[in-house]
């Protein structure tokens, strides 16, 4: 088998030929990159990077075998220069060898490092460190010949945390910084490298969003050493692309409590939950709030819920024991933190699939694809067949979107002979393409490009394509059997069709959600059908809502809002406006739009957000307009 994935990090491209060209890359850059800044002088470019430690082995004590407690991501920034990329680890004063971090190690620590800044002279880099609510200021010349040391007279802790943008004002001699958890502007005077002051904007997140974000991405809150948290693999609430082996030797053997799917087919239920459970794929925070039991074995069950609660928000206290077992604190979260995070955690969400049409529909290809998955009944060939009957795809991946069901019933299947697994959801397979190697060298076809990933599907992300999937897994009765015709994809209709179907899967979002478009005089046809394209949309209930559309502009000289209502009919579309004794039709908004400095831009909203971004943004009851009618 030929595979080959190069370490392509950063690309060099000569923007000055009429085709843009590679001119180099750089490898051994890190696993995830956040921000790049060039020195204006030199001509180093800086990169800020966490550095993933997931060829080590098991969380834990450590007493029986390797671990990754307390160290398994790095922060670092690297220096790009004379056609290398010269990693620094910003933590150098820790020694991991400890396992348990102090309030020293803490103090020093540098967390999840994004956005730069260098200064004219080139002499000093500013970093913001969005997981220890810190500005750090390096010296250039130490950081590219990696002689500096953290020292407390280089690090500002910032009122509010989550700095993610920098921006230098060298005239004034400040630095202006967006403090992402509280939604504010922190002004640094960097003469004496003190926060002058924090200027609140308005922030609409509810409290459960601002007070649960930090648990996320606050290493001072949340590890040991202060260096890193759950964001380091659950990169801003998704994924980070690798596989962990966290399975954790001082454990003991439990048993899966969770409901199997009745199937027509399937092996017999294996509940024991081992705790070497082997490498497997990070999955995403987001959606989890309507996913069951979570884990890929479901074995963070929700079993232990208190009246009322959902399985989903005990499921996910139980990673309480993480904080401990992997971030190496002493302590777990109290039940008061755990409670908040948990609240955030079950308010994120996938976003669009963006290869669904924007009107929510499916090609032809995307319907038969459909059909099989709901329809053509299937098996695992690689074991004798039991009866008559087998299963159809969607007995095991429940859809009903109604319920903010995609992909998953919320119970276990019993299809592998190694470990039984909790039914994954399909919302994001999508992301997982770029492994190529093992289909196509089954297929006896060479593969000399290169890979783009190293994890494909499946709990291990081991399986390069579906093809590869529904080869090892699965048969498609009616005359084409995937086994057969795995050397001719493309006249495998069935499985190009229900592969189709798969990476267009529908999401909680719809696709039009976060589309827009400016209407001004002279917009093309184009532009008018797809405002026309919004308001359908926007008219949709069932199976679920599909949008609130919005629009935004300037009208008679004040800054407006307005956002559509429903149920109006296909004669007359209203918009209330943010003035609460104003509406206006679809055509006057039209003839608004043609005035010179008055171009309106209509956006699609998630549902139930429309009248809070478009006309009462503090959600008090009183318009914006009419607010700002009273004050003035």
């Amino acid at each position: 088998m030929l595979f080959t994935l190069p370490d392509y990090d950063v690309f060099s491209i000569d923007a000055t030929t009429n085709l843009p060209q590679q001119v180099m890359t750089y490898s051994g850059v890190g696993t995830t990159l956040f921000n790049m800044a060039v020195n204006p002088v030199n001509g180093s470019l800086y990169v800020s990077n966490t550095e993933s430690r997931n060829h080590v082995r098991f969380e834990g004590s450590g007493d029986r075998g390797s671990t990754v407690r307390s160290h398994f991501v790095e922060s670092r920034i690297s220096v790009i220069k004379d056609g290398q990329a010269l990693p620094r680890h910003l933590n150098k004063h820790l020694d991991y060898t400890k396992g348990v971090g102090d309030e020293y190690d803490r103090q020093l620590s540098i967390a999840n490092p994004q956005a730069m800044a260098v200064s004219y002279d080139g002499e000093t880099l500013y970093e913001g460190a969005f997981g220890s609510k810190k500005i750090v200021r390096f010296k250039s010349e130490e950081l590219e010949n990696d002689s500096f040391m953290p020292h407390i007279d280089d690090q500002l802790v910032l009122s509010s945390g989550g700095p993610s943008g920098i921006v230098l004002d060298e005239v004034r001699n400040q630095l202006y910084v967006f403090t992402r958890f509280n939604n504010g502007i922190a002004v640094i005077d960097l003469t004496n490298f003190t926060e002058k002051e924090n200027i609140h904007l308005f922030n609409p997140e509810p409290a459960s969003i601002v007070e649960g974000r930090p648990f996320l991405y606050d290493a001072s809150l949340t590890s040991s050493f202060g260096d890193s948290s759950c964001a380091g693999c659950h990169v801003f609430g998704d994924v980070d692309g690798l596989a962990w082996d966290l399975g954790n030797p001082d454990n003991e053997i439990e048993i899966n409590p969770n409901q199997y799917a009745q199937l027509n087919y399937q092996l017999p239920e294996q509940r024991q939950l081992h705790p070497l459970k082997g490498p497997m794929v990070t999955q995403s925070i987001r959606g989890i709030a309507d996913s069951g039991p979570l884990h890929w074995r479901g074995d963070r069950t929700g079993k232990d819920r208190e009246e009322g609660e959902s399985v989903e928000s005990a499921a996910f206290k139980e990673f309480n024991s993480t904080f401990e077992n992997l971030h190496g604190r002493e302590t777990p979260l109290s039940a008061e933190q755990m409670q908040k995070f948990t609240d955030f955690a079950l308010q994120l969400t996938f976003p669009p699939n963006p290869i669904r049409a924007l009107d929510n529909s499916l090609d032809i290809l995307q319907t038969e694809g459909k059909r099989i998955f709901h329809e053509d009944r299937t098996t695992t060939p690689v074991f004798p067949l039991i009866g008559p009957t087998m299963n159809v795809c969607v007995q095991c991946h429940e859809i009903n979107p109604g319920e903010n069901t995609y992909g998953t019933g919320r119970k276990m299947a019993s299809i592998k002979s190694s470990q039984d697994f909790k039914v994954p959801h399909l919302r994001n397979l999508y992301q997982k393409v770029g492994m190529f190697g093992v289909d196509s060298a089954l297929r006896g076809f060479p593969w000399n490009l290169p890979q783009i990933r190293g994890f494909g599907y499946d709990h291990e992300g081991t399986q390069d394509t579906l093809f590869t999937h529904f080869l090892f897994g699965f048969d498609l009765r009616g005359g084409h059997a995937f086994a057969r015709e795995m050397g001719m994809p493309a006249r495998n209709i069935k499985a190009t069709a229900l592969i189709a179907y798969l990476m267009a899967f529908d999401s909680n979002l719809a696709p039009i959600v976060g589309q827009q478009i400016t209407l001004k005089a002279g917009s093309s046809d184009e532009a008018i059908d797809r405002i026309v394209l919004f308001m359908q949309c926007a008219q949709v209930v069932s199976p679920r809502p599909e949008c609130d559309l919005v629009v935004k502009g300037i009208f008679d000289g004040e800054s407006r809002g307005w956002v559509m209502t429903r149920g109006m009919g296909d004669d007359v579309t209203i918009f209330q406006s943010d003035r609460s004794d104003q509406q206006h039709t679809y055509e006057e908004l039209t003839q608004i739009a043609q005035e010179p400095g008055q171009e309106l831009t209509f956006t699609c909203v998630p549902p139930g957000t429309g009248y809070r971004i478009g006309v009462d943004r503090d959600e008090d009851g009183i318009s914006d307009a009419d607010e700002k009618d009273a004050v003035y």
